[in-house]
C-alpha cells in the first residue's frame, strides 16, 4: 500500500486494493463525540489499633482508620494518523472508538492524528468512523509489555472515500469470483512491511514507498480463507505466490472469528498480527503495523 502519485483512475482503484479491507466494515457516521477513556481507582484502607490514653477511666483500645490511599491504574496510549487511502490527506473530525469500549472515543485533530487512552492489559480493536468514508477496523492489539506493549504510535487508518471503496469492492470480487463478504464473512488486508517503517512518523511514512518486503509467504490461523496476493503494479495475481515488493495481501470471505496472521521468509523474522472478524467488517493491518519485519 503505497502514498499517493499522480496516475491514471484505473491505477488509482488498483492502488486500492491492496487495501481493500479499508472499504466495508462500519457505516459512515459524523458522530464527533469524545469520551475520556476510563480510569479505574482503586482505594486502600489500611486500619491500625492504638491505645487510648490512660486516665483514671478504664482503659479502652480505639481504632484507627487511615485515609485512603488512592492509586490510577496503569493505563496504555494508541496514536496515530486518519488519511484517506491512497492519499496524503489527514482526515480531520473522524471519530475513533474501541469495539471492546464503546464508552470510549476520540476526534480526530485538523491534522488527522489522534490519541486514545485504555487500560493497560486490555485488548482492544479501534475503528474508525468519517463522513464520506467507509470505516475499517484496525488488528487486533494487546496493551502489555508482553504483546504489543502500552504506547502504540503509528496506528494509522487508511481510509478510502465512498467511491473508491464501491471500485475495490468491485475489483476484488470480479477476481475472485463472488462477493468478499458473502456468507456473514470479512476481509482482513495486511502490508508484509519493510522493517525501515517501524518508528516513523506520518510524515516519513507517507513518503515512504514502496512498503513491502518481496518474497514473503503469509498464513492465517485458523485457516479459513486463501490469501491473494499483489503484485508490483498493485493488482491481485494468481502468478503472485508470495509478495510483491509492494507487500500486499488480503484474505476474503473470511468467516467471523479470532485469527492470528503470520509472514516468513529465510534469514527474516516478522511481527505476528492478531486480527478479529465480524461479519461486513473490513480489517486492515496496515502498515506501520500488520505483519512488518522486524529490525
Amino acid at each position: 500500500m503505497r502514498r499517493h502519485r499522480s496516475s491514471s483512475p484505473l491505477l488509482a482503484l488498483a492502488l486500492g486494493v491492496a487495501f481493500l479491507a479499508a472499504c466495508s466494515g462500519s457505516d459512515s457516521s459524523s458522530s464527533a463525540t469524545t469520551a475520556a477513556a476510563p480510569t479505574t481507582t482503586l482505594a486502600t484502607t489500611d486500619v491500625s489499633t492504638t491505645d487510648a490514653m490512660t486516665t483514671d477511666a478504664p482503659t479502652t483500645d480505639a481504632v484507627t482508620t487511615d485515609a485512603p490511599e488512592t492509586t490510577d491504574a496503569a493505563v496504555a496510549h494508541i496514536r496515530g494518523t486518519a488519511y484517506t487511502f491512497n492519499t496524503p490527506t489527514p482526515i480531520a473530525g473522524a471519530t475513533i472508538k474501541v469495539v471492546e469500549f464503546p464508552d470510549v472515543a476520540v476526534t480526530t485533530a485538523a491534522d488527522g492524528s489522534y490519541e486514545l487512552e485504555l487500560p493497560a492489559g486490555a485488548t482492544v480493536t479501534p475503528y474508525i468512523e468519517a463522513v464520506d468514508h467507509f470505516g475499517i477496523h484496525t488488528q487486533t492489539f494487546t496493551l502489555d509489555a508482553a504483546h504489543d506493549g502500552l504506547e502504540l504510535d503509528g496506528v494509522n487508518f487508511q481510509t478510502p472515500t465512498t467511491a473508491i471503496y464501491d471500485g475495490l469492492k468491485a475489483l476484488v470480487a470480479g477476481f475472485t469470483g463472488r462477493d468478499p463478504f458473502d456468507g456473514g464473512s470479512c476481509v482482513i488486508v495486511t502490508t508484509v512491511g519493510d522493517a525501515r517503517m517501524v518508528g516513523m512518523t506520518f510524515d516519513e511514512f507517507i513518503n515512504f514507498h514502496p512498503h513491502g518486503v518481496e518474497g514473503a509467504t503469509v498464513a492465517i490461523e485458523p485457516a479459513a480463507a486463501t490469501p491473494v496476493y499483489f503484485n508490483s503494479d498493485v493488482l491481485p495475481d494468481n502468478a503472485q505466490l508470495t509478495t510483491s515488493i509492494d507487500g500486499g495481501v488480503l484474505w476474503p470471505n473470511v468467516p467471523p472469528g479470532e485469527y492470528t496472521l503470520t509472514a516468513t521468509k529465510d534469514g527474516m523474522q516478522f511481527a505476528t498480527v492478531h486480527a478479529t472478524c465480524q461479519d461486513g467488517w473490513v480489517v486492515n493491518a496496515n502498515p506501520v503495523w500488520g505483519l512488518h519485519a522486524l529490525p
